[in-house]
This record gives structure tokens, sequence and C-alpha cells, in this order.
């Protein structure tokens, strides 16, 4: 009879954390999927050529020009809270593959070379039905050529959510990951 009591104890206990595990990934999940991502052009157009521009607030010490290298696209991305908490996107994992060839290109920009002020992509954070277009475009350059010339590409968003009343990020209270696809023209 012990024994039975004992096995019945650890099967309660196992079933009943397994359940309290999977209820708190489904919360997660659900406050994840309540956000929408969207990439702005949706079919971004692709440029073999080599460019140039302006890079805002340089020094005497660094260059004055950041360097593009065909074949390249530029993409910049829209942020919809449909979720009752505050959400900071911190960063993104991009990867990108030329249609038709095996070849892919991983880019994955460090956020110092974007801007150095900026902490997290979005900063401050998404309030509650907050839309957000951040100003930030990114250029996805030095592709493996193709013949196509058309790529698609996969991007990951990562970052957390905060209470709605939070006054700072120190607090975060689950994490938000977002994979959204697209190809370019």
């Amino acid at each position: 009879m012990r024994d039975h009591l004992i096995k019945f104890f650890y099967i309660f206990t196992l079933t009943t954390g397994c359940l309290f595990l999977v209820s708190g990934c489904g919360d997660e999940e659900s406050d994840s999927s309540a956000i929408e991502v969207s990439n702005l052009p949706s079919k971004p157009i692709v440029i073999n050529n080599n460019f140039s521009y302006p890079l805002p607030d340089h020094t005497e010490d660094e260059p004055s020009l950041k360097q593009v290298t065909g074949p390249w696209f530029k993409v910049g991305f829209q942020f919809i809270n449909n979720s009752d908490k505050k959400l900071i996107i911190a960063t993104f994992n991009a990867e990108v593959s030329a249609v038709g060839n095996n070849s892919v290109a991983q880019y994955s920009p460090s956020l110092d070379e974007i801007e150095e002020d900026r902490i997290y992509l979005t900063q401050p954070a998404l309030e509650p039905g907050e839309t957000r277009t951040p100003e930030v475009v990114f250029y996805f350059d030095a592709l493996p050529a193709t013949d196509s010339s058309s790529y698609s590409a996969e991007i990951t968003f990562t970052g957390f959510f905060l209470e709605p009343e939070a006054e700072n990020d120190l607090n975060p209270i689950g994490r938000f990951e977002k994979k959204i696809r697209f190809r370019t023209e």
C-alpha cells in the first residue's frame, strides 16, 4: 500500500509540474502571437551596384560614409503591439538565401553600428495597442550572387514583455520571439 501511495504522489507531482510548465509556456506564446510584425516594403528590390551613404553624427576619427556592397536591399519593420503588456524588441537575427542557389548569407547586425545611442530596436517600449515603424532601416548587403537577383529572408526578432505600469526594463515578465519571412523582387 505504501508503495502505491508513493507512486501516486510521484505521478501526481510530475503531472502537476508538467501542466504548470506547459501553461506557463502557453502564456508566452500567446503574448508573442499578439504582436504583428511586417517588413516595409513588403517585397524589397535588389540593387546590384555598390553605393555609400553619410553616417549620422560621425566624428573625425570615424569615416563619414558607410559603404554598401551589391547585391543589396533595404528594409524596415513595423511592429503592432496587440498584447496587454509593454514590449521591448532587443535584436534580430536574419538569414538571407539566394533563390535558386544553395548559398546562404547570415546577417546579424550589431546594434552599436546602427545607432550609438539606441539600446534596443524599440526604445522606449511599445505600449499596449501601439503601432510603431522604427526610423531605422537595414541594408542587407554583400549577398551571394544569383542569376535571378531574388532572395528569401527569414527574420527572427527577440525581446521581452513588461507589465504595463513598468517604469523601466529591469523586471521582464516574459520572452518575445517572432519570425517573419519575405522575398525580394
